[in-house]
């Protein structure tokens, strides 16, 4: 069975952007079968954003799959770890949108979101692993000091095999030379 990887965008990009290519492309050359998973960002919330990765998703081979998500799609990620089984999966920056974070979030970071988005995360609690899978914490120093928190506190909660890397001198983005050694040495 040939591997497969899933790649889950961040909050308004494609997973055919710049920032997504380089990930495939080296995912490729290590004999993955990539899924570029889209996701309608603009008037949906995170039950939407679930049912777009679900529509994509090959329930069949979803245990021996890797997904790897970055800042809303690691939030993605985490909501389907707990309902499906997965081989691995990459957890980067992963956003502090879950119904605990949300008290704790400055208004600025909720406004741009709009009134329907954040109640559907106050109605979403981080979610308990329940499927075995190993999973990778990924996140740089210089991200959001919010997302760093929610990074580890998701690095302590994850019941199984599990790794997370801080990279020194990096902020919220994949496109960083540190960003991507990680990835590629979690995808071999």
């Amino acid at each position: 069975m040939k591997k497969r990887l899933y790649i889950i965008p961040g909050f308004g990009d494609q997973a055919s952007q710049k920032s997504y290519r380089w990930i495939k492309e080296y995912a490729q050359e290590q004999a993955y079968e990539v899924v570029l998973v889209p996701i309608q960002w603009k008037r949906t919330t995170v039950n939407q954003w679930m049912e777009d990765f679900v529509s994509v998703l090959d329930e069949g081979t979803s245990s021996e799959s890797v997904v790897l998500g970055f800042s809303f799609g690691a939030l993605i990620l985490m909501f389907a770890s707990a309902r499906f089984s997965f081989k691995k999966i990459i957890v980067c920056s992963l956003s502090p949108y879950f119904q605990e974070d949300i008290p704790q979030l400055p208004r600025e970071a909720l406004l741009p979101l709009g009134k329907r988005r954040v109640e559907a995360f106050r109605k979403r609690p981080f979610p308990v692993a329940s499927k075995k899978a190993a999973a990778v914490f990924i996140i740089g120093d210089k991200d959001f000091s919010l997302a760093i928190t929610r990074t580890k506190k998701a690095y302590k909660l994850w019941k199984y095999q599990k790794k997370i890397t801080v990279l020194p001198s990096v902020g919220h983005t994949l496109n960083d030379p540190m960003y991507m050694k990680e990835i590629k040495k979690n995808l071999k």
